[in-house]
């Protein structure tokens, strides 16, 4: 190597050299970048915490509205009781619908209040030629009341449970019969057997029977067992 390539590395050495502490920062730009670090940082941990007080704030509130939500639960169901006695559990509950059908009718039975909702004419239309309605449950009442432990109950604030008195029917709520056989089907209401349970031997009971090839619709109110 000779001497003019030894000075050119020489060169750029001190180049590379000069350019790198050309552009690092001065002192004061270096304290100003560690200031502002510092404050990102601070800003952050600021927000870290205002973020741990906020979901502790809300863990809070969840406790604070299931705790009262309990307590509303608690007391509705204490007043249940006072109101209703032993059917008090059958106040609560999710109404359902069951069809029964021959041909000529469909009956659609509600399990509030163990009532008729609607009875269809399925040979008849209306003047629009639509199904004929001849009952529908927002025009007409159908309940009854009766006394319990000193109480006064009606039957439209029960929810009412299914019986099928056919196996081959049991756990349908769709149920159809035709020509000369007939087909029996009941709504119970049940007494309590402790807070949420129910008394399955003691009830009451609206039973409905339909024929294949007939309007009448038997009925039977309170039947007992």
């Amino acid at each position: 190597m000779n001497k003019q390539n030894i000075i050119g590395i020489v060169l750029i050495f001190a180049i590379v050299i000069g350019f790198s502490l050309w552009q690092s920062p001065s002192k004061m730009e270096r304290e100003k970048m560690q200031r502002s670090q510092d404050s990102l940082l601070n800003v952050q941990r600021q927000s870290d915490s205002l973020a741990a007080i906020q979901k502790k704030a809300i863990e809070q509130q969840a406790k604070i509205s299931d705790t009262a939500t309990k307590k509303v639960e608690v007391n509705d169901t204490v007043q249940l009781k006072e109101r209703l006695g032993a059917f008090s559990n059958a106040a609560k509950g999710e109404n359902k619908f069951y069809t029964l059908e021959n041909d000529l009718l469909k009956i659609k039975i509600s399990t509030k209040g163990g009532r008729i909702q609607s009875v269809q004419l399925k040979k008849y239309q209306t003047y629009d030629s639509l199904p004929l309605q001849i009952f529908e449950a927002d025009s007409s009442i159908f309940a009854f009341t009766f006394f319990a432990e000193n109480r006064s109950i009606n039957t439209d604030q029960l929810y009412f449970q299914p019986y099928w008195y056919s196996k081959t029917t049991s756990g349908s709520n769709l149920m159809g019969v035709k020509g000369s056989d007939s087909l029996k089907f009941a709504m119970r209401v049940y007494a309590n057997a402790g807070d949420t349970a129910f008394n399955r031997s003691q009830y009451l009971e609206f039973v409905y029977t339909l024929k294949g090839d007939k309007y009448d619709v038997g009925y039977c109110e309170f039947c007992q067992s």
